[in-house]
């Protein structure tokens, strides 16, 4: 794992949510607004000296497709998903960030670091396979940051995973918070498989909202919204 001062992780991995860039119950609705300001913050924190790893997932584009099962559904799927990373990509590339998408049917951790080698920065995205199996940004991520040893940022529409209307400051069991449902399409599990999957990794996350510059304060090393992984 790589440590910053006292020992603290270094978060460099950003999962861009489709909760956060897409709305819930609109099918292919892309949040503009949003994609300029995480753009914004990204950019920044290159500036700033940091060297990010994005991934991003569906939202109401890939999950909304990969949920209507059907002989157009890996079609639809994978379309849907080249469009959405077009859109983020599109704003990111305008505020500076020097990009190169990886659809993740050609994600491994070697391609990943040679584009960093190349002085770009990685952006993967979740995508369908010719068979139908579904392809998660959440696996993408975690693989990313097991091998790599380095901290994760789920970024969200929320302040961090809520209990009793608080953000709870750490999680480090699945069992830790009540599970929360959606009636929108989530072909990947939610936040609970989130959990499940960075635990299961032995990885650190922060899960957090992209408002209050709050990707850019999680890779200076601030404490925001829930860390799961050790805690104490």
């Amino acid at each position: 794992m790589v440590v910053g001062p006292a020992g603290s992780i270094t978060y460099r991995i950003i999962k861009i949510g489709g909760s956060a860039i897409t709305c819930k119950d609109v099918p292919h609705c892309f949040k503009v607004d949003v994609a300029k300001e995480i753009s914004k913050q990204i950019a920044r924190a290159i500036r700033e000296g940091m060297d990010p790893i994005l991934v991003h997932g569906g939202g109401s584009f890939g999950h909304y497709e990969a949920s209507i099962v059907d002989e157009g559904t890996v079609t639809r799927t994978s379309h849907a998903m080249l469009t959405l990373n077009f859109l983020i990509n599109s704003f990111l590339v305008k505020s500076g960030v020097m990009t190169y998408p990886i659809p993740g049917k050609f994600f491994t951790v070697d391609v990943t670091k040679s584009v960093i080698r190349q002085g770009m920065v990685p952006l993967l995205f979740g995508d369908i396979l010719p068979d139908g199996k579904i392809i998660s940004g959440d696996d993408i991520v975690v693989a990313l940051g097991k091998e790599l040893g380095l901290g994760i940022i789920f970024v969200t529409d929320v302040e961090g995973i809520l209990s009793q209307d608080r953000v709870m400051e750490c999680v480090d069991n699945d069992h830790a918070f009540p599970v929360m449902r959606t009636a929108n399409p989530d072909v990947t599990g939610g936040i609970l498989e989130k959990v499940r999957k960075v635990l299961n990794a032995g990885v650190e996350a922060v899960i957090t909202s992209y408002k209050g510059e709050n990707i850019l304060r999680a890779m200076r090393g601030e404490r925001v919204g829930t860390r799961v992984g050790k805690c104490g």
